[in-house]
């Protein structure tokens, strides 16, 4: 099944049809708009999260119903709106993105993490789990949260670097190759500022020191302490990147980057598709300069063959690398960049990047976030996957309530015809978005506002592909809290998700050959 934005047709009396789609449509007059912004952001192989001004966590892109990478279950493997994790509360202080898990830290000095726990990165002490969000155990006073790969890492406080998940590289840092760690074990490093977790089984953080380090498997060169090359599950620091010298660091796919005290960026290991930035496709085990960064960044990002950097004088960006999907943002694609070239098309100065296994994402200074390359699981939070790949940057869609529930079909009809949920701003005006699912299937409508909706819904006897219902097929309402056959009203307030919300369907009471208009309750 996938989701349909489409052109439904509205009834007029008995029998005159009117086209029309969410944008021309709709009367909003029961809704009152309450766009959100963002803080902060993280990139996952195929899946966004952030977290709003209001503290809200939220996540969209693929969603995999084995990992659901989203921390909630979605109609699809993929849900292109914002929506929060299943049962946080708003009050996320950082956030970050693995391959297919995500974590936050919260306000009550929580870490919840969620997504695939295969070796035990979502640090519950359990091996066992749904996808849904979980509680981090012998995590206390978090400071800084990695997820990266099948390996998450964060920091407390006090500066002590913890690591938990797979292990099998020296990913662990504290002399041990245990493949599953199921809950956080202390790393042998002294008390550390930042921690990165890459996407090629290395973790590097900066000491407060101002020194680099890293640890795990060390195929390309990611772990920066030159040849031979040789996995280390101890932390070795990388070379020349002494105290004093290192502001921040970002572990990319099969290489890393750090960002100097003076603002410059120098990047080590895999160079295949320019990762370096240094104008060579030649690996490197030790870090070489990024051409033209050597002062003026505030801050870096890695994605899985590609990296960014946010400038200071004018919020602009910068990337390079792997292109195969428009992720460096400069409006071509399968050019793949070696030296850093500028994003072009950001509505406004950049605060925060992140890279991800082939799109990039920024927010900019008005609250807003923009998203660009792959966009083939809803990645880059538009409210579609089309296009499926973006070559300058697309807003993220700003308003994250949404209401998912289960249909079943009660009735005489055969259940493999398609049933299609309708969402209505009140009750005179047609549909402005529809879905369609099959019998005992999850529906989902996502980007909305705060007010109040109306849920309605059909069953496509006639296979024809759209709606309202036609002359000579039976339509009905849901059924209401009242048990009515009006529909359902849904409210939502502080961009709530409405999780659960199910209904039954019945054939209405009209015989067949009696079109009974959507408009009519």
């Amino acid at each position: 099944m996938s989701k349909k934005r489409l052109f439904i047709l509205a009834a007029i009396f008995l029998f005159g049809l009117l086209p029309f789609n969410r944008s021309a449509a709709v009367n909003l007059s029961a809704v009152s708009p309450q766009a959100i912004t963002y803080a902060q952001l993280d990139l996952g192989y195929a899946h966004t999260c952030a977290i709003t001004n209001a503290g809200a966590s939220v996540c969209w892109g693929y969603n995999e119903e084995y990992y659901r990478q989203l921390g909630t279950t979605t109609p699809e493997e993929f849900f292109p709106f914002p929506i929060r994790p299943l049962g946080l509360t708003d009050n996320a202080l950082k956030v970050s993105a693995g391959d297919d898990h995500g974590c936050v830290i919260n306000s009550l000095g929580e870490t919840w993490c969620w997504g695939s726990g295969s070796y035990g990165q979502l640090g519950d002490g359990l091996d066992d789990h749904d996808g849904l969000p979980v509680h981090v155990v012998n995590f206390a006073n978090p400071s800084l949260i990695s997820a990266g790969g099948n390996t998450t890492c964060g920091v407390t406080t006090a500066g002590q670097a913890y690591c938990w998940g797979l292990g099998g590289y020296g990913q662990m840092g504290n002399g041990t190759d245990t493949n599953e760690n199921y809950s956080p074990v202390t790393v042998t490093i002294g008390t550390v500022s930042k921690i990165s977790v890459g996407g090629a089984s290395q973790v590097c953080a900066i000491t407060t020191d101002g020194a680099a380090f890293c640890w795990g498997a060390d195929t390309w060169g990611q772990l920066g302490n030159g040849a031979p090359l040789a996995n280390s599950n101890l932390p070795v620091q990388v070379t020349g990147l002494v105290n004093g010298t290192m502001a921040d660091i970002a572990g990319g796919g099969l290489f890393t980057c750090g960002l100097t005290v003076g603002g410059g960026v120098k990047c080590w290991g895999y160079n295949g598709d320019g990762e370096l930035g240094n104008n060579s496709t030649t690996n490197s085990p030790v870090p070489v300069d990024v051409s033209g960064l050597a002062s003026g960044v505030s801050a870096i990002a890695a994605g899985d063959y590609h990296a960014c950097a946010l400038m200071a004088a004018d919020g602009s960006v910068k990337c390079w690398g792997y292109n195969g999907y428009g992720q460096i943002g400069d409006g071509t694609i399968d050019t793949n960049r070696l030296v850093p070239v500028p994003v072009v098309g950001l509505s406004a100065p950049a605060v925060a990047i992140s890279g991800g296994g082939n799109h990039t994402c920024a927010v900019l200074n008005d609250g807003s976030m923009q998203c660009w390359g792959y966009n083939s699981e809803g990645q880059l939070g538009i409210g579609d996957d089309d296009p499926d790949i973006a070559l300058t940057p697309m807003t993220v869609v700003d308003e994250i309530g949404s209401v998912m529930g289960t249909v079943t079909y009660f009735g005489t009809q055969p259940n493999w015809h398609k049933i299609y949920v309708t969402l209505h701003a009140n009750l005179v005006d047609p549909p402005f978005e529809s879905y369609w699912i099959y019998n005992n299937n999850l529906y989902g409508f996502g980007g909305l506002p705060d007010g109040n909706f109306y849920i309605a819904g059909f069953m496509d006897v006639d296979n024809d592909g759209g709606g309202p219902p036609d002359p000579g097929e039976p339509s009905g309402w849901y059924d209401g809290p009242d048990m009515g056959s009006e529909p359902d009203l849904v409210s939502i307030t502080g961009s709530a998700n409405l999780y659960g919300l199910d209904f039954e369907l019945i054939d209405p009471m009209v015989s067949y050959g009696v079109f009974l208009p959507l408009i009519l309750h």
